[in-house]
This record gives structure tokens, C-alpha cells and sequence, in this order.
């Protein structure tokens, strides 16, 4: 159809150019004249009309009615000229393509090509080619299956081992003639003959062939495929809808037509091949279950190992007997190998086990606190007062961070047991040892830390009497001096030292003794000593910044130091929460300092009572407390920001 619109195309674009167009085209319908003047119609006239005019001017113009030469001639141009005119007008899509060269003179390339495509274009129905084409393709489809077939019938009759199965049981059967009486007086090729038709009888009765040799069955057949293609459609979608809800949804068990699926595209086998694989590779395939993708990598993997190791031994009965020991050693690597991916299989295996034990744990220690938590808020926090629930949340919290699920569990069974005033005191009895543990805790954590700063100093002195004396403040400089001439500087060691004595002799911020002047040699000594490279500068320009730091917040100390002020002290909770806030330098903690940054972005600095609506809000601390921790931080602040410029 394409290919004769083009071709229509291309003779009306030469027909046009080598004829002129003037209204009526020569050799196009009725010529020069006009095919409704030559029916002697109008251009509105229908079809019984037409049919009627051209009737009477045939019978007119017959050439019969005329005797002589030239009137027979005359007669033969004009009955031609009718019967042009009719069949031009009579069909209702030629009529159309008239009416349009009539309507549209000038588009003469479109004319031609409208008149052409109707006249070249086949007259056959697009929907009768589809059907003769699938009936052939049907039938040589019919005939490819039945040759693949007979071809393999062929095959296995040849085969001595199927012959001889198929002989033993035809035997059985009583079908293959065994006696020679009856054989006398017929020739080899008959006694074969007879034999092949009783082996391929035996064969297509008890082979079961699978794959591409299969059996031809009417299923296989093109038109059949179409006639069921509705059904196979809906059987398709509804096979990924139950796929979805069984095995996504409900998390189901595979069911056996499923793992086949699974096992064909993990494998990557059509529906064919998986039906050639005898029955031994499909319980192979079943007991190392490939209907996992991780089990059929793993199959993978071991058949690519097994096809290398094949064919090296194949290579290794060529080689020299030396040879045969290097395949010797191969095959302890790979059993190595071997042995080391069962043992990363086991050691991930007990991973997992480590990784699911820890989450129920987690599980079980949010359900306890969950529990917890439920059960005293159910109690209103065995107090109505807003401040002390505060208080009570901030010790359920801390109970919550300390304790193991267990601890939890035993607390809530034992909260559970009896009645509101006994939970409490249990629960009071709780927080108390927390509050203990806690401060025990602490104290050795400061001992810890003056020993280890002790230690440190002890170290410190001695290094710096082993490294000639080399102070803070000179270490500090040696740091600096080594970000702002780095590597590539000219005299770069001789530049470090005059730059350490410029600042330890001249800076009027040090009141240091005079020192002994820094050589290059001393500061290469001190590198190699503290073996520092370019990469651990930064880390300890921050050790010398916060050694600035901590003697700047020893000078601000008095600064620090909070203002009495005893009429701020509220007075609006239990003698229990009193005792816990006169405590001298409670730890805040990371609760309560956050809900002291949200209070101070509540209350601004120009409320005259800013510290009191805090500490009221808070519950947990004075207002001298909040008004003495608002100023360490402000101090801190200050504290960093010019130690920062001073390290810089």
C-alpha cells in the first residue's frame, strides 16, 4: 500500500510537469470534456439520474445504429466518451476525486495523485490478507513442529540405547515379531522396515518428549493462540495479581507452579527448556531450592567453577608431570576458597542471628518503656501539681535511658502488684539509687580526670625538660608557624624558629621568663618528636586552641561567679524537689537544656521577670539556677570566639 502511494506520487509529479493544466487534464477521466455535460446531468444529479442518461445515450450512441465507416467511427469516440463519464460518476469515491479537480483546478499535483492511487491500489480487503496470512504461516508452522518431532523419533530409533529399550519393550508387548518362520521370503529392507515402524510405534507411545521436539498439539497452532489470546490475556493479569497479594502482600509460601517461575528466571530457561531437563537436574535444582536468587548465584558460580575446573584438567593430562602438581595446589586453593565462603556463610549467619537477637531486645526494651511511661501518666504522675509531674517525666526518662529491659520489666511487674502508694515508694526508691549510682559514677569520672590530667602534667614537665624546655605557648606557636609556612617555603625551618622567637620575645600578651632562643635544628628535632605531618596540623592547632580556652575561662572565673539573690528561690514545690535543687552545681541535662533554650526563646530579655516565668515553666530549676546557667553559657560563648581569634 506504501510503496504504490509513493509510485502514484512520483507519475503524478511527472505527469504534471510534462503536461500543461488548463480546468480539464487530458487523459484523466473524461479528458477535455466535462463528464456531467457528457451524461447531460448537473453536478447535483444522483445516481438513478445518472444511470437513467447514460442508458438512453448508449442506446443513441450504440456504433450498431450507424451503417457507414465514419459515422461508425464518430459513434465508437462517443460511446467511449459515455461510458468513460459513467464509470467515472457511478462510483461514489471516483465521483468525490471528480468533483474535486472541478472544485480545485490549480492543485494539480493532488489531482493526479488521487486519481492514480485509486486506479494502482489493489482492490483486496486488508482484512482477508491478515487471515490468508496467518493461515499460511499456521500451516507451515503445522508442518515445523510435526518435522522437529519426527526428526527427533528418528534420532532415538537410531540410538542404540533407545532401540534397545523400545525392543525389549515391544517384546513385552508382544508387537515385534521374533520368529523366523514368518521372516523366510521377504528382504532385509522389509524385515528393517517392519522393525523401525515397531520402534518409532514404541517410542511415540512411551517417550515423553519435552522442549522444542515436543509433541505438536493443536495449542501450538498460530490461529489457536489468537482464538485464545482473550483468555491467556486474563489469565496473565490475573496470575500477577494473585502473584502480588500471595507473595507481597501475605508474604505466603511458595506453591510449586511458583517455584517453577522462579526457578526458570533465575536460571534464565524458557518454558522448553526447563521441560528438556531430566528428572535427575529437576531434584537437584528442588534440594539446593534456586527458586532463590542467592541459592542460584551460588549454583551459578559453582558451575562456572566446575567448567574451569573440567577444562583445566583436560589441559593438565597434556603437561608434564611437574605440572600436575601446580593442579594439585590449584585445587587447595580452591578448597580454601571454598572453605573460607562457607566459613563467611556461617560467620554472616551468626551476624544475622546477633542482629535479630538485638532487635527483639530493642523491641522489648520500647514496649517496657512504653509500658512505663503508659502507667504513670494513666496515675497523673502520682501527683496533680504541674511541677512535680515535670519532675516525676524527667525521672521516668532517666529510668528509661539507665535501665535494661529486664530492669523495666521487673519495675512494672512490681508497680503493677500493688496499689498507687506502693509504686511510688518503689519508684521513688528507683530514682533514688539512679541519683546515687549517678554521683558515684561522676566522682570516678572527676578522679579519673584528675589523674589523668596529673599524669598529664607530670608528662608534660617531663617532656618538656627532655626537649629543652619548650612551653605551651611555644608549642602553640610551633603549630601556628606550621600552617602559615608550609611545605615548599624557602628556609622554611630557620623562618618557623625566628617567627617562635619574634612572638615569645616581643608579644607583650606572654609573661613567660625570658627563653632560650629557638634554632632550625631544634624545631626539626621537636617535628621529629611529636611526629607531626601536614595532614595533623589542623588537629593540633585545635589541641593548642583549647589549651588557650581553658586558661581564658580561668581568668573569666570571677566573672562567673553567679549573684545571690535569695528572693528568687520559688517556693511552690515538696520538701523532696526543694532538696534536689538546693543540691550545689547539679549537671543539666540534655532534657533540661533544651527546654531552657525553648523558655529563653519564649521569654525575651526585656521581661523584667524572665527568669522566674522560665523557672516556673521548667519546674525542675530556680530561677537562680536558670539566670547562673544563661550566663555560663553566654560566658562560654564569649570564651570560644576569642580563644578562636587568639589560636588564629
Amino acid at each position: 500500500m506504501r510503496t504504490s502511494s509513493v509510485f502514484c506520487l512520483i507519475l503524478g509529479l511527472f505527469a504534471a510537469t510534462v503536461l500543461p493544466v488548463h480546468g480539464f487534464i487530458e487523459n484523466l477521466y473524461c479528458g477535455k470534456a466535462n463528464c456531467y455535460e457528457v451524461l447531460q446531468v448537473t453536478k447535483e444529479a444522483s445516481k438513478d439520474e445518472i444511470g437513467k442518461s447514460y442508458r438512453q445515450l448508449a442506446r443513441k450512441n450504440h456504433p450498431d445504429r450507424f451503417r457507414t465507416a465514419e459515422e461508425k467511427k464518430s459513434a465508437e469516440e462517443r460511446f467511449r466518451l459515455i461510458a468513460t463519464a459513467y464509470e467515472t460518476l457511478k462510483d461514489d469515491d471516483s465521483r468525490a476525486d471528480y468533483n474535486y479537480m472541478l472544485d480545485n483546478p490549480d492543485e494539480y499535483y493532488q489531482v493526479y495523485y488521487r486519481y492514480y492511487r485509486r486506479r494502482v491500489s489493489p482492490k483486496v480487503d486488508i482484512k482477508v490478507v491478515v487471515l490468508v496470512c496467518i493461515s499460511v504461516i499456521t500451516a507451515i508452522q503445522y508442518f515445523v513442529l510435526w518435522s522437529r518431532y519426527n526428526q527427533a523419533i528418528n534420532y532415538l530409533a537410531r540410538d542404540p540405547k533407545y532401540r534397545a529399550r523400545a525392543i525389549q519393550a515391544a517384546m513385552s508387548e508382544g508387537t515385534w515379531d521374533v520368529d523366523v518362520k514368518k521372516r523366510k521370503g521377504r528382504s532385509k529392507e522389509e524385515i528393517k522396515e517392519e522393525e523401525d515402524a515397531a520402534v518409532r510405534l514404541i517410542l511415540e507411545s512411551k517417550m515423553d518428549i519435552k522442549g522444542g521436539y515436543a509433541k505438536p498439539t493443536y495449542r501450538d497452532l498460530l490461529w489457536v493462540q489468537i482464538v485464545y489470546l482473550p483468555c491467556t490475556t486474563y489469565q496473565f493479569f490475573r496470575w500477577y495479581v494473585r502473584w502480588g497479594y500471595r507473595y507481597i502482600y501475605q508474604k505466603l509460601e511458595y506453591e510449586e507452579e511458583d517455584k517453577i517461575y522462579l526457578i526458570r528466571r533465575n536460571l534464565k530457561l524458557s518454558q522448553t527448556q526447563f521441560d528438556a531437563l531430566s528428572d535427575k537436574d529437576r531434584a537437584e535444582i528442588y534440594e539446593k531450592e534456586l527458586w532463590c536468587l542467592e541459592n542460584a548465584k551460588i549454583r551459578a558460580e559453582e558451575e562456572r567453577k566446575a567448567k574451569e575446573a573440567d577444562k583445566q584438567a583436560r589441559k593438565e593430562l597434556l603437561r608434564q608431570k611437574a605440572e600436575v602438581l601446580e593442579a594439585e595446589r590449584r585445587a587447595a586453593v580452591e578448597r580454601e576458597r571454598e572453605a573460607q565462603r562457607l566459613a563467611d556463610e556461617a560467620a554472616k549467619q551468626e551476624s544475622e542471628k546477633l542482629r535479630k537477637e538485638r532487635e527483639a531486645d530493642s523491641k522489648i526494651l520500647k514496649k517496657e518503656r512504653k509500658i512505663l511511661r503508659d502507667l504513670l501518666k494513666g496515675w497523673d504522675y502520682f501527683s496533680g501539681d504541674r511541677a512535680k509531674q515535670l519532675i516525676v517525666m524527667q525521672d521516668i526518662e532517666r529510668l528509661c535511658e539507665a535501665l535494661s529491659a529486664q530492669e523495666l520489666q521487673e519495675l512494672n511487674q512490681k508497680m503493677t502488684s500493688g496499689n498507687v502508694n506502693s509504686a511510688q515508694s518503689e519508684f521513688a526508691k528507683l530514682v533514688d539509687a539512679l541519683v546515687a549510682a549517678e554521683k558515684a559514677e561522676a566522682a570516678r569520672a572527676a578522679e579519673r580526670e584528675e589523674v589523668e590530667e596529673r599524669e598529664g602534667r607530670e608528662s608534660a614537665l617531663k617532656q618538656q625538660s627532655s626537649e629543652d624546655n619548650w612551653s605551651d605557648e611555644e608549642h602553640r606557636l610551633l603549630i601556628r608557624a606550621m600552617t602559615h609556612f608550609p611545605v615548599g617555603t624557602r628556609d622554611r625551618w630557620d623562618v618557623v624558629a625566628e617567627f617562635i622567637n619574634h612572638h615569645v620575645f616581643l608579644n607583650a600578651l606572654t609573661q613567660d621568663a625570658p627563653r632560650k632562643k629557638k634554632l632550625a635544628k631544634d624545631v626539626i628535632a621537636k617535628m621529629k618528636n611529636l611526629k607531626l605531618t601536614e595532614t595533623s596540623h589542623e588537629a593540633q592547632r585545635m589541641g593548642a586552641n583549647n589549651k588557650a580556652f581553658d586558661k581564658f575561662v580561668q581568668k573569666q572565673k570571677p566573672v562567673l561567679k553567679p549573684e545571690k539573690d535569695d528572693s528568687s528561690i520559688s517556693e511552690n514545690f515538696d520538701e523532696e524537689s526543694a532538696a534536689r535543687r538546693e543540691q550545689p552545681d547539679r549537671a543539666w541535662s540534655s532534657a533540661e537544656q533544651t527546654q531552657l533554650e525553648q523558655c529563653l526563646k519564649k521569654y525575651p530579655a526585656s521581661d523584667e521577670k524572665r527568669f522566674e516565668n522560665i523557672a516556673g515553666e521548667m519546674g525542675s530549676r530556680t530561677a537562680e539556677e536558670c539566670r547562673k546557667r544563661f550566663k555560663e553559657l553566654v560566658a562560654k560563648i564569649k570564651a570560644q570566639k576569642a580563644a578562636a581569634g587568639t589560636g588564629k
